[in-house]
């Protein structure tokens, strides 16, 4: 298809780009492999993600490299050995299942994560132990052709918000794409096969793919399933794909249906949420309520995580108290700023709501209740009273639930406006 091989062009780094970054990355592993030398461990340097593989975009990637601690130093702390290496580069360490570092150098972002040599699943201490040998499954697996296809999938979610496995996105990961591409050999070979996935069985799972016929997918934890399980093809009993949401699942699916069905550019091309846009996209007869939030310091996917959280809060609070939301939503520079917005019917509400009570029959709460509510009325056998309305309008709602403790704790300061 024409337009997959024009977008594959554009979004690829020509020859002569791609090796000015070979080469600046090639100088950085030397610069680490001298630390090496000098602290005297035994360690190697592998490169590791989209740049090992060959799939990463053009001014739109990080590089991974992962420093392998030879298997005798498993009961050292590989963090601290790591930032002795790395000291030189004063670099910004990062909280994890296993602390890792953050570099930039030459215009280039480093993640450099310390794990473990090891080429059985069975010895690795942390997941990430097994990366290096995802990376030479992907190697060993993927021709050149499926690389192309590989950076029309990452481009295609990406688009769309399915990209990362964070919590606060949960969404299909690199290697998640990298497993599906191998499996069904292809971009719209990828898409196609969507349209078959439903849910199935008491589980209600989408679909398995077991690329190498493992065979493990009964033997999975329950609490690891996802609604599609992607069996791991280093490590047999791990779902790949455990940190996909339903919601993304399904958002993938019809996406794929949309394209398919009319192919577009647009399906592949990010677009930037301003307010601009939320303006014109406004139901009639509906008001847009703009928060502009200050986000935490700290971790992405914590930070993320917790501007997930408040947003759904509000969200749920907004219904609890009877406001109609035609439709909301959140978006984040994952930096400082991050804005939510929605889009709620204009009516102002009454100024009284009816509380339901219990039934009549149970006497205690029965009781209570109407010594609450001096003017309760009995209906079907329940008791029932109307109250005054906390919030007739949203903006006094979200005014009161930022500064609530929930909110409060998970970010950093809100500003209103109403449009």
């Amino acid at each position: 298809m024409k337009l997959l091989n024009d977008i594959i062009k554009k979004n690829l780094p020509t020859k002569q780009e791609q090796k000015k970054i070979q080469v600046k990355i090639d100088e950085f592993l030397d610069k680490i492999q001298l630390e090496i030398f000098k602290n005297e461990f035994k360690v190697e340097i592998v490169l590791g993600g989209s740049a090992a593989k060959g799939t990463f975009l053009k001014n739109d990637f990080d590089v991974d490299i992962f420093v392998r601690f030879d298997y005798g130093y498993k009961e050292e702390d590989l963090s601290k050995m790591l930032a002795k290496i790395l000291k030189i580069f004063k670099p910004s360490l990062v909280h994890g299942s296993r602390d890792y570092f953050q570099v930039k150098n030459k215009g280039i972002h480093y993640e450099i994560i310390p794990v473990l040599k090891v080429e059985d699943p069975k010895k690795a201490l942390n997941v990430t132990d097994m990366s290096p040998l995802h990376v030479q499954w992907v190697q060993k697996n993927m021709s050149a052709k499926l690389r192309k296809e590989v950076i029309l999938a990452k481009l295609f979610c990406k688009a769309n918000n399915l990209y990362g496995a964070e919590s606060y996105i949960r969404g299909f990961s690199g290697h998640v794409l990298d497993v599906l591409i191998v499996y069904y050999g292809g971009f719209l070979k990828l898409l196609k096969a969507s349209q078959k996935w439903s849910p199935k069985g008491k589980l209600n799972l989408y679909g398995i793919i077991d690329v190498q016929k493992h065979g493990t997918a009964k033997k999975l934890n329950l609490s690891k399933l996802s609604p599609l399980v992607v069996i791991d093809p280093i490590q047999p009993n791990r779902n790949a794909a455990a940190a996909l949401g339903k919601d993304k699942l399904e958002l993938f699916i019809e996406k794929s249906k949309d394209f398919l069905k009319k192919p577009s550019q647009k399906y592949f091309v990010k677009k930037k949420l301003t307010l601009t846009k939320l303006k014109k996209l406004k139901p009639k007869d509906s008001k847009l309520f703009v928060l502009n939030v200050m986000a935490l310091t700290g971790k992405e996917d914590i930070v993320g995580a917790k501007l997930l959280k408040s947003h759904m809060h509000l969200l749920k609070q907004l219904d609890i108290h009877n406001f109609i939301v035609y439709n909301s939503g959140w978006a984040w520079d994952k930096s400082k700023k991050a804005m939510f917005w929605f889009f709620i019917d204009q009516d102002l509400l009454n100024k009284e709501t009816l509380r339901t009570g219990p039934p009549v029959k149970a006497k205690n709460p029965a009781k209570s209740f109407k010594a609450k509510h001096k003017k309760a009325f009995v209906e079907d056998a329940r008791l029932y009273a109307y109250v005054k309305r906390m919030f007739r309008t949203p903006d006094k709602l979200f005014n009161f639930f930022v500064k609530e403790t929930y909110v409060k704790g998970k970010i950093k300061s809100a500003k209103l406006k109403v449009y």
